[in-house]
């Protein structure tokens, strides 16, 4: 029998174990290799246990130009190096964006919101179809505001969106508390509803203050309407110097202008003159 094919003993003489024939080329573990001398590199084992957990200081064995990496600071095993590397490679060529902090300046916060899908210009922004602004420069404020705080066009129509809605409830609550004032007056009034509302707008023109306080819900106010009506009610036609004056308030005023021989009521080359002349008429008038 040739030598390869002999049975070896393995062990002890006395341990009656017999192993295979192992074939020339056989690899040896490395402890073998060591003990035989020869040059093999490291095996796994060396740097991570059976379950390829790395062991502490394992950094210690790596180049020093890379040792000291913070990215390495939560590897703690051969898988966690393995997925770490697998998702660097799937970022490569992926769009990436710079996270801005607090202390970034406004080009770096522009280019992370231009990243995040910001229009290039305000008007850009998709505008629900139907919507209705106050103004153009209503909507050129509010378009700036939303490119100013970086929105993408969702973002921007999603404000739109409770914008509409916001405004639609407050409409509907406006046109509520006006059938409700015009439900009391119209019982209150009856057959003269139409001629005090006639008197109420005609206080609001009078006072000049019918545009300041076009759109407030005042104007749908019941008692604040029938204030307005009993004040249009009391001047007539006359001109709003007489609508917070009472009778006695009237004669009051008017005996002031007459008992004061200074007034620009006496003297005809006084630029009031003729405005003082005007308001005693005026007044005289109003005392019947």
């Amino acid at each position: 029998m040739d030598e390869g094919q002999k049975m070896i003993l393995g062990g002890a003489e006395d341990s009656g174990a017999i192993s295979e024939p192992k074939a020339s080329g056989a690899p040896q573990s490395a402890g073998a290799s060591q003990a035989s001398g020869g040059q093999n590199p490291p095996a796994l084992e060396y740097m991570a246990d059976k379950d390829g957990n790395l062991p502490e200081g394992w950094r210690g064995r790596l180049p020093e130009a890379i040792r000291d990496a913070k990215c390495l600071d939560t590897m703690s095993s051969v898988q966690a190096l393995a997925t770490s590397y697998v998702n660097a490679q799937r970022m490569i060529g992926a769009n990436k964006m710079v996270v801005p902090t607090e202390k970034s300046s406004a080009e770096e916060w522009g280019a992370a919101y231009d990243a995040m899908g910001r229009p290039k210009e305000a008007k850009d922004y998709d505008v629900p179809d139907g919507f209705q602004w106050d103004s153009d420069a209503q909507r050129d404020a509010v378009l700036k505001s939303f490119h100013d705080a970086g929105l993408n066009k969702a973002q921007g129509a999603a404000m739109l969106g409770v914008y509409r809605q916001v405004v639609s409830q407050a409409g509907e609550e406006l046109e509520r508390r006006k059938a409700e004032s015009e439900g009391i007056l119209r019982r209150e009034w009856g057959l003269s509803y139409e001629a005090n509302i006639a008197k109420a707008n005609r206080a609001l023109s009078q006072l000049g203050i019918l545009e300041p306080l076009r759109g407030n819900p005042v104007l749908n106010d019941a008692g604040f309407i029938r204030a307005l009506a009993d004040i249009g009610g009391r001047t007539g036609e006359t001109s709003l110097g007489g609508l917070i004056n009472t009778p006695s308030q009237t004669e009051g005023r008017l005996d002031a202008i007459l008992n004061d021989r200074s007034s620009p009521y006496y003297d005809a080359s006084h630029p009031l003159h003729g405005k003082t002349v005007a308001e005693v008429a005026r007044l005289m008038s109003q005392m019947g």
